[in-house]
């Protein structure tokens, strides 16, 4: 008797099979048995699986590349726990967005990085869960500098605790290369490498909140003479 098959695509476009069948009077679905490394990596039909395989696997080293260990201790203090799996699903948009053939496509953030933009460390308390004032970023004509700039004062502050008097701002910056799949290693690997996965951070002094607004200026400078 032959065993009704169905196919489940998830959000990356990876086919999960389920076959079902009768046992004890009863329906039982059950999942296909999973394919071996060989086959997806040799077998014509997992082509599509392989292709999905090593964009995911390029979102990795993406995601990697802009919570670098530079500076690690910024996504400590603010991340959730699913902020390296949900920063890697960004990534991943970012690829399917690349130029050329799926599975090789670019990975690009100076072309495709709107999609970073507001992405929170912590889903439950983004920044403007804490802060609604405007931010501006001036970078140097070499863009190995950039200065950041906001106010700071009561009506700009939200979420805070009851009696807090002062707050401190933490800015960060990081340089991400263009990521292309090298089908000599079959991984991605970054265009310019000793410019990218680099980082620098900076804490700002105690500042009071006030009804008067204050004007913060934060300076980063990357760790790098060449210009970008």
């Amino acid at each position: 008797m032959s065993r009704p098959k169905f196919t489940i695509t998830d959000l990356f476009g990876n086919d999960t099979k389920f076959i079902t069948y009768k046992l004890n009077g009863k329906t039982v679905i059950r999942r296909s048995s999973a394919p071996t490394k060989e086959q997806i990596s040799t077998d014509p039909a997992y082509h599509k699986v392989k292709m999905n395989n090593q964009e995911f696997a390029g979102a990795t080293v993406l995601s990697k590349a802009i919570r670098n260990q530079h500076i690690a201790p910024v996504y400590s203090a603010f991340k959730d726990s699913y902020m390296a799996g949900r920063l890697t699903g960004v990534c991943r948009k970012i690829i399917q967005q690349g130029a050329g053939a799926v599975g090789n496509r670019e990975a690009c953030i100076a072309t495709h990085g709107r999609t970073l933009i507001h992405f929170p460390f912590n889903k439950q308390k983004p920044l403007n869960y804490v802060f609604n004032g405007q931010i501006q970023v001036q970078t140097t004509p070499a863009r190995t500098s950039l200065t950041i700039e906001t106010q700071i004062a009561k009506w700009l502050s939200s979420g805070q605790p009851k009696h807090a008097t002062h707050v401190q701002f933490t800015g960060a910056c990081v340089t991400v290369a263009k990521h292309t799949f090298n089908n000599k290693t079959k991984r991605y690997t970054p265009k310019h490498p000793k410019q990218n996965a680099l980082g620098q951070y900076t804490v700002s002094e105690p500042i009071p909140i006030s009804t008067t607004a204050t004007d913060l200026q934060m300076h980063l400078q990357l760790p790098m003479t060449e210009p970008l």
